[in-house]
């Protein structure tokens, strides 16, 4: 029964997703190439460069909307997000924490999943041997669809878990590095 429920979960799950699917798919592989580019021309990865190039492309917009959201949520009448998840780019597990979405600010899920690839990637990247990294891309791909069919049999909170776990996301970010 487990099995067929999340068999139809992730059909229906899959045609509302693709778009964003299709972002992390780009986005693996735009950030996959530039750092083994990187890796190829250098022999290394300048890790705290990247941080720095990632931070200056995303994080100033980022934080501008989530500085003047309290004057658009107090003129909406909404309440304010918790924004102790929004700056440390948790809002994918605030969701799921707290089982249900809390906030205006809830599409910034993606963003959080994001910026948790680019936290890990470039030091895998560094890290594993040219030979070795479509082993490594296997692997990832695996483990994160392996993540989400152990989701779907034992959560009760498999709908959050499947779309918001970043563990469940990153086949799609995998893939682009293909």
């Amino acid at each position: 029964h487990s099995f067929l429920r999340s068999h139809f979960f992730w059909r229906k799950h899959f045609q509302k997703s693709s778009i964003v699917e299709f972002f992390f798919l780009i986005s693996g592989f735009l950030i996959t190439y530039l750092l083994l580019r990187e890796k190829s021309y250098t022999g290394t990865i300048h890790i705290g460069s990247f941080y720095l190039r990632r931070a200056l492309r995303i994080w100033p917009l980022y934080f501008f909307v989530i500085l003047i959201s309290p004057f658009w949520f107090h003129y909406l009448n909404k309440s304010l997000p918790d924004y102790k998840w929004l700056v440390t780019f948790t809002s994918n597990y605030e969701v799921i924490y707290k089982h249900q979405w809390t906030s205006g600010l809830g599409h910034f899920w993606s963003i959080a999943i994001e910026e948790h690839f680019y936290l890990i990637w470039p030091v895998l990247i560094l890290f594993v041997p040219f030979k070795r990294i479509p082993v490594l891309l296997t692997a990832i791909i695996s483990l994160s669809i392996l993540f989400r069919i152990f989701v779907g049999i034992y959560s009760q909170e498999m709908v959050n878990h499947v779309r918001l776990n970043t563990l469940a996301r990153m086949d799609a970010l995998a893939i682009g590095g293909v």
